[in-house]
């Protein structure tokens, strides 16, 4: 006989939450465990320090020669990579590269950015740059090998750009421009000719460009200002906000705020379903313009409202005018009124927020 038997043995724990607690503890404890290295893994390769304190992590660079070319049009495809399009006086595109590679040391930073290749490629007027990566290359603690591409563009030769998270930036271009990238940023200063951007998240800002204007976006924000024309502008829940155009604004978004100021011969097209609008404008004679909210206020300024057709309606909201209309009914939930000849019309329709017409 066992003179010192185990108690578990003789007295089974009963199958209650009270005696359930180790098990729960367990549980709880591997879950902080996971979250605990789930940050841990955050913070290595979103910062590579941990408190504040270097983990030790190497960059290097690795320049290639500069190369120069004639063409009429340039494709730029790549990565995380880092585009910067400038304008240039001189007849040829001129090609500086450079490439960052990241490692525990220098000899392994320095072979992750001798393994990209800048391939160049060019074809009766089409000139082509590849940023390309073995299949064995990937990232270290979340920081791929990059590389940053400078080219100087002559005046009418147009450029396409296509990234997956790099960040764009022009400045002094007048060039035809088309962008895409899925996460990266893009910001211009100064630039002339039509102008295409589409991104998935990254922001879209835009100074002092002169030409055609589009540009679509899921969540990322666009800021455009310039002489714009021919604006076509799309997001899902990113905010709008333009100031500077002439001709038709043709806006969409589904909750994000749209802000248009100084817009001249303005032809609006314009449909939201929850975002606020305020518009600044002077309308074209003789045409038609329409905004449409659910639930987003809406509120416009007329520069110059001398020839008018205005149809106001709100479901829930209120309308309100300083317009002198003549014709006028005003009811709870629609107004409609007449200045001048009443040639430009004008509908705003709104379900519950609020119609402010305003002029100068």
């Amino acid at each position: 006989m066992n003179p010192h038997p185990d108690p578990r043995a003789t007295n089974p724990v009963p199958d209650e939450a009270y005696y359930r607690r180790n098990e729960m503890t367990r549980r709880w404890g591997t879950l902080l465990l996971v979250v605990g290295v789930v940050w841990l893994v955050f913070e290595l390769t979103t910062r590579g320090s941990i408190f504040g304190v270097g983990m030790g992590f190497v960059e290097r660079s690795s320049p290639l020669p500069e190369q120069r070319y004639r063409a009429e049009r340039v494709v730029i495809s790549g990565v995380n990579d880092r585009i910067e399009l400038v304008g240039s006086s001189g007849s040829e595109v001129v090609l500086a590269a450079n490439r960052r590679g990241y490692g525990w040391n220098g000899s392994t930073a320095e072979r992750a950015a001798e393994n990209l290749e800048v391939v160049v490629e060019q074809h009766d007027g089409l000139l082509t740059i590849d940023v390309r990566r073995p299949p064995s290359v990937g990232s270290f603690l979340g920081r791929r090998p990059a590389a940053d591409l400078r080219l100087s563009l002559p005046e009418g030769v147009a450029a396409e750009v296509v990234l997956t998270s790099g960040n764009i930036m022009m400045h002094n271009l007048q060039s035809d421009l088309v962008l895409q990238t899925i996460s990266g940023a893009m910001s211009s200063q100064t630039t002339l000719g039509s102008f295409n951007a589409t991104t998935t998240s990254g922001a879209i800002r835009v100074r002092n460009h002169q030409g055609p204007f589009q540009a679509q976006s899921m969540s990322g924000a666009i800021r455009a200002e310039g002489q714009l024309e021919d604006v076509q502008v799309n997001s899902v829940s990113g905010a709008i906000q333009l100031e500077g155009s002439n001709g038709p604004l043709a806006l969409n978004t589904i909750s994000g705020n749209i802000t248009i100021n100084d817009a001249h011969a303005a032809r609006l097209d314009i449909d939201t379903t929850s975002g606020s609008i305020q518009v600044v404008a002077a309308l074209e004679p003789a045409a038609e313009n329409r905004i449409n909210t659910i639930s987003g206020g809406v509120s416009i300024r007329l520069i110059t409202p001398e020839d008018l057709r205005l149809v106001a309606t709100t479901v829930s909201g209120d309308l309100s005018t300083n317009l002198l209309l003549n014709e006028r009914v005003a009811e709870r939930r629609q107004l409609i009124g007449v200045l001048g000849s009443g040639t430009t019309q004008l509908t705003v329709s709104s379900t519950s927020g609020a119609i402010r017409i305003t002029g100068p």
